[in-house]
């Protein structure tokens, strides 16, 4: 039989596994940021979950779960999101979640196995500490890939896919690795090591800031903040409160500067303190989310108990659509969160999930200052953590980033919070026997659930990838189909995600005949329908599966079951005017063109301040042959500043007007595109047609030298796109290098 210490030595193995998947980067899978890394983490915690029900049954006291006030509000937390599932708008979807957030409660199983194997297998402040320094190499190794992404790739979220997730785990790579600086500086060492610690904070407060989130900015500074006024106001020595006090009174000056100056040539080429000064009710990320949680606050008035369900948050969200928030979004999309964990849970979960969550934030605060009545700096390190966390979510959601190690101070909590002469012998009410029985179907459940939820979702994301990199790179429609065949038939919970992705792909060869009525193109188009047909089903509340479903039926021509579609969205979500524009293409392509105007009038006329409704609308007149009422409307939509165009439709409007004879517009949209263009490859947004576009659009605005530095560039730095390039320079009159006459010929 395997010793303890070897399944002791895989429990520790598989949660350093779990915590090194924040460090993946899958370009194989779809979704690469957030899907490998959740396979990878779901699967470690089953399996160390399993290992430590092993433990469990070998030598019941020494691994003895613990029965404390954050276990059981942690366990209550997540039974009320349970119930709220139960009688929420569908219970799969809250299970499962959706495969671009991978989200729901069967991930959020996942974090709380988390937290049991930890407070089982590590129950005091030493051995926690073990954990947290693999966290915090973890994260700093993060902070490395994030400075080379800046410095190197121009993008610093390329990993995380977004630079507010690595936020996240740097706010408590901070805190885990300033607790460490304190705890080994007061052994009296007199090595490097405390240093090291303090080291890591300081990296990980550095690349905080170079994020530029301004939630993770005021999170860590309120948190400090409060730390130095609460360590001010107890100390004792007279010189420290004093010190603390100048410290406060010189930040509250700093920020003040911020602001004052904040249009001074310093402030302005340094983007923390650029972004932290622009903070005002006028800025159009904070009136976004303004309007996004009024819009939370009217789904929380109409399901008020139990909430919508986890994971429907977009479906409140659409069904209390407001008009005017695309006035200060700048485009038609549809939050999935509501950037406040506080909406978010009681939309998700009602005002009972509310107060479970707030019971279970109170109970943690209540930890802390149990530690902090022992150790009071360790203790002040720790609620400050608590603190920027929560401040920081209040203008954004929860994460794997966020969860993983908000589960390690949980579970640090519970092991520090007293020491070994105030904490009483561990009793538990409950029978060992019920324990372990319990811990053996839950290790046996979750393990059969991981090979569903994991396993056979690892290949079909994989073809998916496969399908995109190859519709992307304008492959022959046949193989793509051949390789998106096998997502579309395993049946795993992201068939939804999968359909609506599969959507896309069959969208951009509608346009070619000979692929469009080939009975392949009608297969591929009938099965993606039977796919978005099932997640219909199982949510008919999902407006990304009725668009698409109507857009699929439309490609099959049955028009009067894509009519039955879009009128149940209109029905369901009268007040969403991207609705109107899906339908009126719809409406198009079965050659109804006067009620395809009318609908995008219709839509147009939930919000004409909007530039992206002007836009879409203007696509709808393009397409039912009014030019130039299609043209008025493009330059209505670029006199609000709320809209960015795609370059390639900008492109268009641009060879509109050319066609046209006006040159000086012409000129003008040629300037567009590239600007667009510009914006989206400064981003790294790796697209073929966006970097094909960009220098059509340079070619023809006769910059030719900036044209051929980016061709070059692309050559040498992006050989899977070397087949696309060379048939696009061949296609402007020339063999292998751009020149003058291809320019010529280009125009």
């Amino acid at each position: 039989m395997m010793k303890e210490s070897t399944i002791r030595t895989g429990v520790h193995v598989l949660l350093v596994a779990a915590f090194a998947s924040l460090l993946l980067y899958w370009p194989a899978i779809l979704f690469p940021s957030i899907v490998g890394k959740m396979i990878v983490f779901r699967t470690a915690i089953e399996i160390a979950f399993a290992l430590y029900v092993w433990l469990l049954v070998r030598d019941y006291e020494r691994y003895k779960p613990v029965l404390n006030g954050i276990t059981i509000a942690l366990v209550l937390f997540g039974a009320v999101l349970g119930v709220a599932a139960v009688f929420g708008l569908s219970l799969y979807h809250s299970f499962w979640g959706t495969l671009d957030r991978m989200d729901g409660l069967f991930s959020y199983v996942h974090y709380v196995l988390l937290y049991v194997v930890v407070t089982g297998v590590y129950k005091d402040k030493e051995s926690w500490l073990r954990l947290c320094r693999v966290f915090i190499i973890m994260a700093s190794v993060l902070g490395g890939l994030a400075l080379y992404g800046y410095v190197w790739r121009h993008d610093i979220a390329f990993v995380t896919g977004n630079q507010a997730f690595l936020a996240q785990a740097l706010l408590f790579s901070v805190y885990f690795a300033g607790f460490l600086w304190v705890e080994v500086a007061a052994k009296g060492l007199r090595r490097v090591a405390p240093w090291a610690w303090f080291g890591l904070a300081f990296f990980a407060l550095i690349m905080l800031f170079t994020t530029a989130i301004r939630g993770a900015m005021l999170g860590m500074i309120g948190g400090i903040g409060l730390g130095v006024a609460w360590y001010a106001l107890r100390n004792p020595r007279r010189t420290i409160r004093y010190g603390a006090i100048g410290l406060i009174i010189a930040g509250v000056c700093a920020i003040t500067g911020i602001f004052a100056l904040k249009d001074s040539p310093i402030i302005i080429a340094i983007r923390p303190l650029e972004r932290l000064s622009n903070l005002s009710l006028a800025d159009a990320s904070v009136s976004t989310r303004l309007n996004a949680w009024q819009t939370a606050v009217r789904a929380i008035q109409d399901r008020p108990i139990l909430g919508w369900g986890p994971e429907q948050y977009q479906a409140a969200f659409n069904t209390h659509f407001n008009p005017a928030f695309l006035s200060s979004v700048g485009e038609s999309i549809w939050f999935d969160k509501a950037h406040n964990i506080v909406l978010d849970i009681a939309v998700s979960s009602g005002l009972v999930g509310l107060a479970a969550y707030l019971m279970l934030i109170g109970v943690a605060f209540r930890a802390c200052w149990r530690y902090y009545r022992l150790q009071p700096l360790r203790g002040i390190i720790l609620t400050c953590a608590l603190v920027s966390y929560i401040i920081f979510n209040l203008t954004l959601f929860d994460t794997m980033y966020s969860l993983i190690p908000f589960m390690l101070l949980l579970a640090g909590l519970s092991a520090i919070s007293k020491n070994n002469e105030e904490q009483p012998k561990h009793t538990v009410c409950i029978s060992p026997r019920i324990i372990r029985s319990t811990g053996i179907g839950i290790a046996g459940i979750m393990i059969f659930l991981g090979l569903y939820g994991n396993v056979l979702l690892y290949p079909t994301v994989v073809a998916a990838r496969d399908a995109q990199v190859q519709s992307l790179a304008a492959r022959p429609f046949v193989q793509i189909a051949n390789t998106l065949e096998p997502a579309l038939r395993r049946p795993v919970y992201a068939s939804r995600d999968i359909g609506v992705f599969s959507t896309q792909i069959l969208d951009g060869y509608i346009s070619d005949d000979a692929v469009a009525t080939s009975k392949r193109f009608h297969d591929s188009a009938a099965s993606v329908a039977h796919v978005l047909e099932r997640a219909r089903q199982i949510n008919p509340h999902d407006l990304k599966t009725m668009i698409a479903l109507m857009s699929v039926y439309s490609m099959q021509q049955q028009f009067d079951k894509a009519e039955a579609v879009y009128d149940s969205m209109v029905a369901a979500f009268p007040t969403i005017p991207n609705v109107y524009f899906h339908g009126a293409v719809a409406a198009i392509t079965a050659g109804r063109n006067d009620e395809a105007v009318e609908r995008g009038r219709a839509g147009l006329a939930l919000n004409e301040e909007s530039g992206s409704s002007h836009w879409q609308y203007g696509v709808v007149l393009a397409l039912t042959d009014h030019t130039e009422e299609a043209l008025a409307e493009f330059e209505r939509s670029m006199e609000r500043n709320d809209f960015h165009p795609k370059p390639e439709e900008a492109f268009k409007v641009a060879l509109t007007y050319r066609s046209m004879g006006d040159a000086v517009k012409t000129v003008r949209w040629y300037e567009i595109t590239i600007s667009e263009a510009y914006i989206l490859i400064k981003h790294n947004r790796d697209s073929v047609s966006t970097n094909i576009t960009y220098i059509q659009a340079l070619l023809a605005n006769i910059q030719l030298e900036t044209a051929q530095e980016r061709l070059d560039f692309l050559l040498e730095n992006r050989p899977a796109w070397a087949d696309e390039l060379k048939a696009f320079v061949e296609s402007l009159g020339v063999k292998s290098e751009v020149s003058n006459d291809s320019s010529d010929s280009s125009k």
